[in-house]
């Protein structure tokens, strides 16, 4: 029997396929997923701000995607972020690191306590 305060997980995904890994309890309500989805927002926009395609990757052609696991507090900050999963390229996944740097400290203007996973895709035809 359930005493109705049961925790729960679930992993939305945001656009461009990124997954929110998000914790609480079931029947989460609809006001804290939209915080969640603007948090989201502001950190897939840092991440494009911030992405560099490393110059020794285009030289060598270098292509591949990581996905980088940022963790927002409760206080709506990235206070971590980390590579995930390479991207077997070492100089790919420098890159990433480095924008996992760029990551932490970001205000995402909502309150947090979640993680999120965010694939960071480097083709040598995004320009």
């Amino acid at each position: 029997m359930s005493s109705g305060t049961e925790r729960s997980s679930e992993k939305v995904l945001g656009s461009g396929g990124t997954a929110v890994a998000m914790s609480g309890t079931a029947g989460v309500e609809r006001s804290e997923n939209d915080r969640k989805s603007a948090a989201l927002a502001v950190i897939l926009q840092a991440v494009e701000k911030h992405k560099r395609y490393p110059r020794q990757g285009r030289r060598t052609g270098a292509e591949g995607s990581c996905v980088i696991l940022a963790r927002v507090t409760p206080d709506g900050r990235v206070d971590a972020c980390s590579l995930e999963k390479g991207s077997g390229r070492v100089v790919l996944d420098v890159a990433a690191r480095k924008l996992c740097e760029k990551l932490v400290g970001l205000r995402v203007g909502a309150p947090g306590g979640f993680t999120v996973l965010i694939p960071v895709h480097y083709r040598l035809t995004d320009g």
